[in-house]
């Protein structure tokens, strides 16, 4: 079961976990996750400089 209270260590477990498991594909799967995370930062930081509507931000992840 997944630590709630502490997601950015639950999240490099997960990670971790499923990059390993592709033996010499794990750094292309770290730089995928890299890549995608950039992007999904770049996304939710130009949200935030939009006046916003709503009460909650929304975080719009790079597909």
């Amino acid at each position: 079961m997944a630590d709630l209270d502490n997601p950015v260590e639950e999240i490099k477990e997960c990670v971790i976990a499923i990059s390993i498991m592709h033996g010499e594909r794990q750094i292309d799967i770290l730089k995928a996750v890299e890549l995608w995370l950039g992007e999904t930062i770049t996304n939710y930081e130009k949200q935030q400089e939009q006046p916003q509507q709503e009460t909650e931000p929304k975080i719009e992840l790079a597909v």
